[in-house]
This record gives structure tokens, sequence and C-alpha cells, in this order.
């Protein structure tokens, strides 16, 4: 698979309560394809703090980057952990997630 030339690790948006700023999701993915010309972007990722998210804020920011890239950019999304039994299972929810995203 091609992931292209320019594949960003994003971070995820915090506010000050370091709660995810879910309002600032789609804004910064629109400045990463549009202006920095993402060709891919890395999703919970360690870049993007996923040792410090939980499983189902994970899914949310997985779902939202599928939504908001539009097809414009690929989606890797990070599904990794210390535990290998926790890996698999969260990859296939991420997998089932994404089929059912890309399918609609």
């Amino acid at each position: 698979m091609d992931f292209g030339r320019v594949i960003t690790a994003m971070v995820t948006p915090f506010d000050e309560q370091l709660q995810v700023n879910w309002d600032q999701v789609e804004p910064l993915i629109n400045y990463l394809i549009d202006e920095q010309q993402s060709d891919s972007l890395v999703i919970c990722g360690t870049t993007g703090e996923s040792p410090t998210l939980t499983d189902e804020e994970k899914l949310k920011l997985i779902e939202l980057s599928i939504r908001y890239a539009r097809g414009r950019c690929k989606i890797i999304a990070g599904t990794g952990s210390n535990d290998t039994a926790h890996t698999i299972h969260f990859s296939q929810a991420v997998e089932k997630l994404a089929s059912m995203l890309y399918s609609s």
C-alpha cells in the first residue's frame, strides 16, 4: 500500500483541563491535509498521546479522523499497546469500525 510521501503523526488536541478537545480535531485534520499536504495521518500513535487515552477516546478519534478526512488522505490507526491480547482485540475493533465507515 502506498501511504504517500508525507505521513504526519497527528497530535491529539487537549483543552486546559487535559481532556480531548473534540472541537479542534476537524480543524487540525483540515490543516494537516490542506495546508501541510499530508498524504497520510497517523492517529493515536505515541505522538498522539495514545498511552494516556482510553479505548473509547481512541475509537472516537479514529472515527472522526476518517469522517473529517473524507478520503483526502489515508488514515493509519495506532492500535498497539504493551498487551498483545489487547492490541489484537483493539485492532479488530478498529478494523470493524473502518469497514463500516468506508462502506457507507
